[in-house]
């Protein structure tokens, strides 16, 4: 391990001494290297042939879904399914069906991708049993997928009851998401099921993402973009108490890195019954692309809880701006890494690293609950110390804010006043020698700061101005 982590120091030394001495067309070509490995990562990732269902675990699974049954047939017909029988004088009497969801609703889709569950069924099509064979769900989240209170309850459910969560079957705390997608995917695969196979028919029915949670986060969201042009504080505390309330504590849904990995893969959740995960990722994405880092500064729950600590009145350590510069490198080779790893591992649970659950969640594990100490105790000290070196999030919409229409920016030189340079809790803004304030676009997290701190008002948002990469000497 210190072998490996001293590697880890001179790789990073070497490449921000590399980065410092190259030319633009070495960066330009550095970054064609980059964006080729993401891209012959996805393209190996979706070349790859489909993973060999894993017979044995099917075959364990079939007697725990249905007790009764002696003997089971080999998985056969369209869609593919076991036949169970038991002995009765003598003979082999059919009593059900055993069938895997992913093979009769394919589409049906969990957070971070499909769900298999073996599912058993008898002839009268009342479920026998359940039990979870697979699944890429983020393990922190959904600790208790195979507990025997939640996979227990849907025995004994007829196919036409309407399995919804909070009525019908209890989901997992703050998982609601994934206990939709396990009800969802056992009520469709076994009414196609019973249709196909016993000649029953039953309706179907629809229902999508909740609406008040849906409204209240468009309502949040609003709130930040008003805000953020504007440029009004109150609305700014408005909208992180928000965050953190609602997406943090009540929610627990911070866009992660997961989310990333799920796009870039193409392993997205059904959009009629995740119509909050769109929005709140697409407008993550969507508003670096016109307004920066809007989510950062003005939405994100974890950037709330950091800035809550920032506000403690401890000695902040100065950070020497050589080592600024060189440890926001951090957080772009994080994302490049995790990034990697999910597409080429087929996993986007390998890209969670970030310690929402247990501060969100309460959950995680040991190793995950230090990671969060960690981070916390470090806010302390350090101002934005997750978001400015560690946050891969945080990177990807800082690469697509460097393109963003409306940001920060400076709209003519300023006068003798550092003060929103030395009071900049991203380390974004610098007076060059020319005597314009230069803003970072990839760092600045369009707080408050701008123009509360900026006397002269130079500090605007809009799409005219001087702004750029700070270069620190």
């Amino acid at each position: 391990f210190g072998f490996r982590l001293l590697g880890f120091r001179l790789f990073c030394r070497s490449a921000v001494r590399t980065g410092n001495r190259m030319s633009s067309a070495s960066k330009r070509a550095v970054t064609l290297v980059v964006l080729g490995s993401l891209l012959g990562a996805v393209g190996f990732n979706l070349s790859r042939s489909a993973p060999q269902e894993d017979m044995e675990r099917e075959r364990g699974a079939l007697k725990r879904v249905i007790l009764e049954a002696d003997s089971f047939s080999e998985k056969k017909g369209q869609p593919p399914h076991y036949e169970a029988y038991r002995a009765e004088n003598g003979e082999k009497q059919l009593i059900g069906f055993c069938f895997t969801t992913t093979d009769v609703a394919p589409e049906e889709r969990g957070y971070a991708g499909p769900i298999r569950i073996m599912v058993g069924m008898d002839l009268e099509g009342t479920i026998t049993g359940i039990e979870i064979l697979h699944h890429t769900e983020t393990p922190s989240y959904v600790r208790e997928l195979r507990a025997p209170w939640f996979i227990g309850q849907f025995r004994g459910k007829r196919i036409g009851d309407a399995f919804r969560v909070g009525e019908d079957v209890d989901g997992i705390t703050r998982a609601t998401v994934t206990s939709e997608a396990v009800a969802r995917a056992v009520r469709k695969s076994a009414r196609k099921a019973a249709r196909r196979w016993l000649g029953l028919q039953v309706e179907e029915e629809g229902r999508g993402s909740s609406k008040v949670g849906v409204y209240l986060l468009g309502a949040l969201l609003t709130v930040s973009v008003v805000g953020f042009l504007r440029g009004d504080r109150r609305l700014r505390v408005l909208s992180l108490g928000g965050g953190l309330l609602f997406l943090g504590f009540l929610k627990s849904s911070p866009v992660s890195m997961v989310n990333l990995a799920s796009i870039l893969s193409l392993k997205l959740p059904l959009f009629s019954y995740n119509v909050f995960w769109y929005l709140l990722v697409g407008f993550a994405i969507l508003s670096a692309f016109l307004l920066g880092r809007v989510y950062c500064g003005w939405v994100c729950p974890f950037g709330a809880a950091v800035e809550l600590l920032n506000r403690v009145r401890l000695r902040k350590l100065r950070i020497s701006e050589r080592v600024d510069r060189k440890a926001k490198y951090i957080k772009y080779f994080i994302l490049w890494a995790l990034l990697i790893a999910s597409l080429l591992l087929n996993n986007v649970n390998v890209s969670h690293y970030e310690p929402f659950s247990p501060l969100f969640n309460r959950s995680g594990g040991l190793l995950m609950g230090v990671f969060l100490i960690v981070v916390l105790g470090s806010e302390l000290f350090v101002p934005r110390f997750w978001c400015r070196y560690l946050c891969a999030v945080g990177a990807s919409l800082g690469l697509i804010s460097r393109v963003s229409l409306w940001r920060v920016r400076a709209r003519e030189a300023c006068g003798s006043c550092i003060r929103c340079v030395a009071l900049c809790p991203m380390g974004a803004r610098e007076k060059g020698s020319d005597g314009w304030l230069r803003v970072d676009p990839s760092e600045c997290i369009g707080c408050d700061e701008r123009i509360r701190d900026c006397p002269q008002r130079i500090l605007i948002v809009g799409t005219r101005g001087r702004s750029g990469t700070v270069q620190k000497s």
